[in-house]
């Protein structure tokens, strides 16, 4: 992982962070500054995104500099090990009267961040984000899916599911010391 920023000036200092509900560790590599223009650029790079959180990490690029010159000092980003192999967790069966409300779990422990996705048959290969949250620092959900709402407990709901409903659903949470990860088969039955 990268995180850049340009033509500073004054210099800006970059470290990376892993956050987690036990706090922040700083887990930068390596820091380069380099002359440009008026001003500098500022390249911090990790490649130890995995080191306390094996499957999700909430990463954070930190900056600082003279005392109120950033309107904004962070920027956070939410990294999923797609290297680590998950398809031994099983998956529940769901069916499902099409017009019906489907809700799914993700958790039932507390949990700082998550991700839902979806695939869908008959390959289940590609898998479409739906939503994601945060809640360590500052609470931020983003919905990418228009029929899909966030459910209490991290929950997916969809409220008058349809045919295109049906397919796997994939909750993988996490702490920053432990992750989850839940897993449905979705099928739409009835008329």
């Amino acid at each position: 992982m990268q995180c850049t920023v340009r033509r500073a000036r004054p210099n800006v200092t970059l470290s990376f962070i892993a956050r987690s509900v036990d706090g922040d560790r700083i887990i930068t590599n390596d820091t380069m500054t380099m002359p440009e223009g008026l001003g500098y650029t500022t390249v911090v790079t990790t490649s130890n995104v995995f080191l306390y959180s094996p499957l999700l990490v909430l990463l954070v690029c930190t900056a600082s500099s003279s005392p109120g010159l950033l309107k904004h000092n962070y920027s956070t980003v939410l990294v999923e090990n797609s290297n680590k192999d998950i398809s031994h967790v099983k998956a529940e069966s769901i069916y499902i009267k099409r017009d019906t409300t489907l809700k799914l779990s993700c958790s039932n422990q507390n949990i700082g961040y998550f991700v839902w996705k979806k695939s869908n048959p008959p390959n289940y290969e590609e898998h479409e984000i739906l939503l994601h949250s945060v809640f360590i620092g500052g609470e931020f959900t983003q919905i990418l899916a228009d029929d899909v709402v966030l459910g209490d407990n991290s929950s997916l709901v969809i409220y008058s599911s349809k045919v295109k409903h049906e397919g796997k659903y994939m909750c993988i949470s996490g702490d920053g010391r432990t992750n989850g990860v839940a897993v449905y088969n979705v099928t739409m039955i009835g008329k």
